[in-house]
């Protein structure tokens, strides 16, 4: 019964969270691509989350072995253009009734050659409970956005 227990739990919480993508064009990644990205915010961002999601995203492209250490070929523009994470503290005494996490940005792939976008996609994560993390849900969305400049698939 606590097994059942369990597995029921670890169910809603796997479920609980998603991070989705809209490509707008479809980007086709070259083993010589390197990036760089530039960070726009078009709404207010906590200096702790966008420092949580910049040190997530350079971890992630040093271990992708995409990252601009040896030049950029290209960078990413990231927008965020929806920003909205509940305090752990509101999180766990509101739950729900506090709202839903929810992250949005767009972003570009600009060639640094030619200074042209070679691809626009949107990636939108939420989080409408109150077991998952703040972190863990921020840095769900720079690993996406990660995994997409490294294999362009989404």
């Amino acid at each position: 019964m606590k097994n059942l227990l369990m597995a029921v739990v670890l169910l809603g919480v796997a479920g609980c969270t998603s991070t989705n993508m809209r490509v707008e064009h479809e980007y086709v990644h070259s083993d010589q691509d390197r990036f760089a990205y530039d960070i726009v915010t078009a709404v207010s961002v906590t200096d702790i989350g966008l420092s949580i999601f910049t040190l997530r995203l350079d971890q992630s492209l040093k271990q992708l072995d995409i990252d601009a250490s040896e030049g950029a070929t290209k960078t990413a523009r990231i927008t965020f253009i929806r920003y909205y994470v509940r305090h752990g503290a509101t999180r766990v005494f509101a739950g729900i009734a506090a709202g839903v996490d929810k992250i949005v940005t767009n972003v570009e792939i600009i060639d640094n050659q030619t200074g042209q976008a070679v691809s626009k996609f949107v990636v939108s994560s939420t989080n409408p409970s109150a077991i998952w993390t703040a972190k863990g849900l921020i840095q769900q969305h720079a690993d996406k956005i990660a995994n997409y400049l490294k294999s362009g698939a989404t």
